[in-house]
């Protein structure tokens, strides 16, 4: 009995030692860079020997944790299932769904061989290091806005290039008059059609129901996916604003007026897009806007009452939205018809010399043709009949008049059933007789004309520079010009009608002259 217990124990040992002294398969990470994606790489790991294994799986497997094993969760990268390289390399590449690597993550990488005859087991190589890259999204870029009006725009867009993207399946704009970065979810979308494939790409939105005078912010959009998800991405172009047209933002246009009487017009104009409310601001030719008649319509047909016969009129008109308001048109202006027997108007005296002057005068209507002119010493009354003269153009030429004598006179039409007011009182002085005549006592004086004037007085003297200084005064005293030299002329033109004094000094003798400006 004994010998056969020894016996056993013999052969259980020399088992026991070849399975001690069996060798065991030997591999080796080579390289996880050698072709470094963000889906994956390219990895290839050295078989030094399978030990005498039958191997039926060899490969490689991979995760985040530094020490990659099933239990863990690590994907596996298969290889092959036969013919295992002895002494020799194999390669694998991550290029399935199932094997795909995750973007910009560090991954530990070991190689394996495994047999399942005679026995499961795994060999496992030291784990090496691989980072795979970032990703290029897609390219997609805002090219314009046009065709901007009060409650619409279009966009256009492009894609200008693929990049690391597998497949664009859907492009569009987003825009938002709140937020100046609009994304899907918070701005308005404007789908653009389905995936793209050729490289660049332009593409064109179209959006109405926009708020006129409004700014928006528009920027397009592409969904995505890459290679290594199962969910699309989203990438934006960069924004750019627009405002839609304002209907304030068009000015009125043919502003017409007719239906013209002696007191009441008909305004006309075209409105601009949209508009529903306009000023009006009407006044005498020349006036000021803001100075005028305003009037707020909701029509673009206006009356206008309560003019004046025969007088020419200003006429302005601008859009109104609620607290925006438009640019005004330009001036059109109009004259009312005037009354039956209108006055005459602008008096004026020219080529006039010591005995004589030339009268002129704008008749009161195209029609007049005679008139009574009233004409006297500005110290004497006017006579109770008056000189009447006919024809065109209405002139009144008197001769014999004495020199440096003021006169004055007073015109009225006569039409054929009326006569007209009489116009206001004209003066006017005649000149010297020669220069000469104002030298009295070795003083000599400085001659003024035209006077009255229009506007523009003139200053002549034999010796300008006798005269140290001269002052015009208004008739209620106040000071309006000085000089120390004597001048050539002097404007009136933007005095008040009436009577001005002029002072002129000299080192013996201050000359004071009235000055009448009509």
């Amino acid at each position: 009995m004994k010998k056969y217990f020894l016996i056993i124990v013999l052969i259980f040992s020399l088992s026991f030692s070849s399975k001690l002294h069996a060798q065991l398969p030997v591999i080796n990470m080579v390289t996880t860079t050698d072709t470094v994606t963000y889906w994956g790489a390219r990895m290839i790991a050295f078989v030094t020997t399978k030990g005498g294994w039958t191997v039926n799986s060899y490969g490689f497997i991979f995760d985040t944790l530094p020490m990659p094993t099933r239990a863990t969760g690590a994907k596996i990268l298969r290889v092959g299932t036969t013919n295992c390289p002895e002494n020799n390399s194999y390669t694998g590449t991550v290029n399935s769904s199932s094997s795909f690597m995750a973007s910009d993550k560090t991954y530990y990488v070991r190689a394996y061989v495994a047999k399942t005859s005679g026995g499961n087991d795994t060999v496992f190589s030291n784990p090496m290091s691989v980072t795979t890259l970032s990703p290029n999204p897609p390219q997609c870029l805002m090219d314009s806005i046009y065709d901007i009006g009060l409650t619409y725009a279009r966009f256009a867009g492009v894609v200008a290039a693929k990049k690391d993207a597998n497949a664009i399946y859907s492009k569009g704009f987003v825009y938002s008059y709140l937020s100046n970065n609009p994304i899907l979810g918070n701005a308005i979308n404007v789908p653009s059609g389905g995936g793209v494939s050729t490289f660049p790409f332009s593409f064109l939105g179209y959006q109405n129901n926009l708020i006129s005078g409004n700014k928006y912010y528009v920027r397009n959009y592409l969904i995505y996916r890459y290679l290594n998800k199962t969910t699309n991405d989203t990438i934006y172009s960069d924004t750019i604003s627009f405002k839609t047209l304002h209907a304030c933002g068009t000015i009125p246009s043919n502003v017409q007026v007719d239906s013209v009487t002696q007191t009441t017009a008909r305004l006309t104009f075209i409105p601009g897009l949209a508009q529903t409310k306009w000023e009006v601001d009407y006044g005498f030719a020349g006036h000021l806007i803001g100075t005028g008649t305003t009037i707020m319509a909701t029509n673009d047909t206006v009356d206008l009452v309560g003019l004046i016969g025969g007088v020419s009129y200003t006429i302005y008109v601008r859009a109104v939205c609620d607290t925006v308001y438009g640019d005004w048109t330009g001036d059109y202006t109009f004259t009312t018809v005037p009354p039956l027997c209108a006055p005459v108007t602008n008096i004026s005296v020219s080529n006039f010399t010591h005995s004589s002057a030339d009268i002129s005068w704008m008749p009161g209507s195209p029609t007049q043709n005679k008139w009574e002119v009233l004409f006297a010493e500005s110290s004497d009354n006017f006579p109770t009949i008056g000189i009447i003269k006919e024809g065109r153009p209405p002139v009144f030429n008197p001769i014999g008049l004495i020199p440096r004598t003021e006169y004055k006179l007073q015109i009225r039409a006569l039409c054929s059933e009326h006569t007209s007011d009489w116009s206001a009182v004209y003066y006017f002085n005649t000149l010297p007789r020669d220069l000469q005549d104002e030298i009295e006592n070795g003083i000599e004086k400085v001659l003024i004309y035209p006077n009255p004037t229009n506007g523009t007085i003139n200053f002549k003297a034999k010796e300008i520079n006798n005269f140290t200084k001269i002052e015009i005064y208004t008739s209620l005293g106040e000071l309006i010009y000085y000089s120390d030299n004597l001048p050539e002329f002097y404007t009136l033109e933007n005095q008040v009608k009436g009577l001005y004094l002029v002072k002129i000094y000299s080192k013996n003798y201050v000359q004071v002259e009235k000055v009448v400006l009509n």
